[in-house]
């Protein structure tokens, strides 16, 4: 008889499949002057998301995607404010579903 008393643990990926982050792209363009920095502040935080809950170490994505900001402003040299940090959390929590995963209300309907 197993004493291992751990619970399976099942994790869900919703940004970017789906969740649309192209809707950070104004901020990071007008921060790194290059929209594409989106897709290396993701990777990071992936990375990072993925390495807290693989520790046991729960972190708020919110909080994550800030520090990944930081870290990638600290690697190419750009100056981050407040403001900045406060416009990633308002667009964090704000990102839209892509339209193929908003729910269809007219499938439920019964006529």
């Amino acid at each position: 008889m197993s004493s291992d008393k751990s619970l399976p643990i099942i994790v869900f990926d919703v940004n970017e499949t789906l969740l649309d982050i192209t809707t950070l792209e104004p901020l990071f363009t007008r921060l790194f002057d290059d929209r594409q920095m989106l897709r290396e502040w993701f990777a990071q935080l992936v990375l990072y998301s993925q390495t807290m809950t693989l520790s046991g170490l729960y972190t708020p994505f919110g909080e994550l995607g800030v520090s990944a900001l930081q870290m990638t402003s600290d690697i190419h040299n750009v100056r981050l404010i407040d403001s900045d940090v406060d416009e990633l959390k308002e667009r964090m929590s704000k990102m839209p579903a892509h339209p193929d995963v908003i729910p269809n209300t007219s499938i439920n309907k019964t006529t």
